[in-house]
């Protein structure tokens, strides 16, 4: 069995050739197809796919069909069918799933913000649940509010500390929130769906409330100065953490 599994090196008209057990695998190919097919240089399964995708991807199968009969030698029209449907098979799963990954690498991030009580989640809401032409597209990121409200196994409702005393606990919560949008981003990174709408961004965080909760004295300049420190090179290393586009 280990011998079968190897690959094995013959001497072809001076130059080593390379048997592919792998081909041995495809409905078909015995050791005289295999014979034929190393002989005219599909020495693997990689060569074959090849081929295929050179002469023969969005013809019809019985060109590749005939051409391994009359080029390769393949006696048995059967073997050449079976052959045939196994890369074709093979090639279409490899292009089904390249299209996944470039459709997801194409997804693109639209933040919504907008000052608190404007109605964004309402307007997210709203597309997820009666825009029925998009729920195939859109994957709705609300603002993760439920996780400020519930912190660790005591259930610290971070968001009311804030409210009821802002100076001792503006830093906390801001650092916080970064932190949720950063759990967000990983939860929501494998979707499929090309378009994400999230509620407000890591920006409108530095860019409205930290600067608010400094400007009004309740987060001091160390603080701030140590927000800033770790904010650049962690936002750099999470580009989905960037939007595509910002809209108020």
């Amino acid at each position: 069995m280990l011998e079968e599994r190897q690959v094995r090196v013959q001497r072809r008209g001076g130059r080593a050739v390379v048997e592919d057990p792998n081909l041995l695998t495809i409905p078909g190919v015995g050791p005289r197809n295999l014979r034929k097919l190393v002989e005219k240089g599909f020495e693997g399964v990689a060569q074959l796919k090849q081929l295929y995708r050179d002469k023969f991807f969005g013809k019809s199968s019985q060109k590749m069909v005939e051409f391994l009969q009359s080029s390769v030698g393949i006696i048995h029209k059967n073997h050449a069918e079976s052959i045939t449907t196994f890369i074709k098979e093979s090639v279409d799963e490899e292009l089904k799933e390249k299209n996944v990954n470039l459709a997801h690498n194409k997804r693109i991030t639209f933040c919504v913000e907008g000052n608190i009580s404007v109605g964004k989640t309402n307007f997210l809401q709203r597309i997820a649940n009666k825009t029925l032409e998009l729920r195939d597209l859109v994957e709705i990121v609300p603002e993760p509010i439920d996780k400020w409200q519930n912190v660790g196994p005591d259930h610290f409702n971070i968001l009311d500390a804030f409210y009821a005393e802002p100076e001792r606990d503006a830093y906390t919560f801001q650092n916080y929130v970064f932190v949720t949008r950063v759990m967000q981003e990983r939860e929501s990174s494998g979707g499929l769906k090309p378009l994400r709408l999230v509620e407000r961004s890591i920006f409108s965080d530095r860019m409205v409330f930290v600067r608010a909760v400094h400007e009004a004295k309740w987060m001091n300049e160390m603080e701030i100065n140590i927000y800033d420190s770790w904010f650049d090179p962690v936002v750099s290393s999470l580009p989905g953490l960037i939007p595509d586009v910002l809209s108020t």
